[in-house]
């Protein structure tokens, strides 16, 4: 299927496009989306694909740059990638991972990074997991709790785009895990 994918910043999203996005996010993660089109924290912008009015899948984009070790990397990171249930299976993920790949390139992204508890879809596009230690500040229910520091194998993935390759060195995400 080819959806046609807008790009959306966080601030202009329309009364419609907010109900829909609440629709769709709590469809694709019932446990945590309490009236809210958001986790943790606003992303800074949307990749949204509709199938002509129809909101059919979504992926939201905190940018900033992170510390690894000594260097700095800009980043592009990623926020509930979901697709509404019946559009599965169709690419719609996989386009929206190619258009947000694309946006990062042009505008000379290092890496783009997100934490999975599925992994499939990010390990068939180039991801891969990493176990540095992370730096990041806790936060519940619109509330700083913390600043935590762990390790979390697995669920965290980068995709490196840049000409610096990843490495083991201790990572400050200079802000809340998206």
């Amino acid at each position: 299927m080819t959806s046609k994918i807008h790009k959306q910043d966080e601030y202009e999203l329309s009364k419609i496009q907010r109900e829909d996005l609440q629709i769709l996010l709590r469809e694709s993660f019932p446990d945590f989306l309490n009236q809210r089109i958001y986790y943790k924290q606003l992303p800074h912008f949307r990749l949204l694909a509709y199938d002509n009015e129809t909101l059919v899948g979504q992926v939201g984009v905190d940018h900033r740059v992170i510390r690894i070790g000594s260097s700095i990397r800009r980043i592009f990171g990623i926020i509930d990638l979901c697709t509404k249930s019946e559009y599965r299976g169709q690419g719609i993920a996989r386009d929206l991972l190619q258009k947000l790949e694309g946006m990062a390139q042009n505008s000379g992204i290092d890496c783009l990074i997100l934490f999975a508890d599925d992994q499939r879809i990010y390990k068939s596009f180039g991801f891969n997991s990493y176990d540095n230690k992370l730096q990041w500040l806790a936060i519940n229910e619109h509330q700083s709790l913390s600043v935590k520091q762990e390790s979390l194998g697995e669920y965290f993935m980068v995709k490196v785009l840049g000409a610096n390759p990843w490495n083991s060195d201790d990572v400050d995400l200079l802000g809340y895990m998206f």
